[in-house]
C-alpha cells in the first residue's frame, strides 16, 4: 500500500520530535523495563498503553524510493543507536559488553546509518 506524502511527514515529525516520551517513560518506570516497543494509543486525548515488547523487531525500509521516508528512517535509526551507544556507557559490575560489526563502528564514530551505501 502506497502512503501519501502527509502520512510521511506526519510520521516525519513525530519521531523527530518524540511525542509523549514523558508519558511512556513514566509507564516503562513503572513497569521496571528499561528497553522495548511500546505499542500505545490515544483515549480521549490520553496515551493509553497496550502492551511493551521487551524483544522489538527493529526495522527499517531500505527500498522505500520516498526522500521523507528514507529520512525518518535514517534519524530514528540515529536516535537509535545514539540511545544504545548511551546505555553501553554505564557498565556496572557482572554486565557484558555488547560487541558486533555496527557497534563497533558506532563506537569509533563512523556513522555507518549516515553512509550513502548503507544507510535505509
Amino acid at each position: 500500500m502506497k502512503l501519501p506524502e502527509e502520512y510521511k511527514v506526519f510520521e516525519q515529525n513525530f519521531v523527530l520530535e518524540n511525542w509523549h516520551a514523558d508519558v511512556l517513560g513514566q509507564v516503562f518506570g513503572i513497569a521496571g523495563i528499561e528497553y522495548g516497543r511500546a505499542d500505545f494509543g490515544i483515549v480521549g486525548g490520553r496515551v493509553q498503553v497496550y502492551e511493551i515488547n521487551t524483544n522489538p523487531h527493529v526495522s527499517a525500509d531500505p527500498g522505500s524510493e520516498n526522500p521523507t521516508r528514507r529520512m525518518t528512517l535514517a534519524m530514528a535509526t540515529k536516535k537509535l543507536c545514539e540511545s544504545l551507544a548511551a546505555v553501553d556507557q554505564v557498565r556496572p559490575a557482572g554486565t557484558v559488553r555488547m560487541g558486533g560489526p555496527l557497534l563497533d563502528e558506532w563506537r569509533k564514530k563512523r556513522k555507518w546509518y549516515e553512509r550513502p551505501e548503507i544507510r535505509p
